[in-house]
């Protein structure tokens, strides 16, 4: 199911909006280049009209908050998603005057 919604997320805004879509791979800032034990880092869906560019997210998760079972606090996004979205917007190279910015989006 999570596919068949990035799709159709992707193709919303590729309908409905006059901005580029693309789904580009971000690739680690490593210091030494070493990139064999990480991750790839694939983009669900980025949106892009003149210097903004916007990193989207999808999750398709039965239940997308999380909270302690023996806390009292409201529930919370599940963190692994926050550092993933945040693992794009760190890693991603930015253009000269790009403003840069991020959205988990959750069905």
């Amino acid at each position: 199911m999570l596919a068949v919604f990035e799709r159709f997320i992707s193709n919303f805004y590729e309908r409905e909006t006059d901005r580029h879509v693309s789904l580009p791979r971000i690739y680690w800032k490593v210091g030494d280049g070493y990139t064999e034990a990480l991750t790839i880092m694939q983009t669900d869906i980025v949106l892009k009209k003149g210097n903004r560019t916007i990193i989207i997210d999808t999750k398709f998760h039965q239940h997308n908050m999380t909270s302690h079972p023996l806390s009292l606090q409201n529930k919370k996004q599940i963190s692994s998603n926050i550092y993933q979205i945040f693992a794009y917007l760190e890693n991603y190279q930015k253009r000269k005057n790009e403003t840069l910015s991020g959205m988990l989006l959750n069905a």
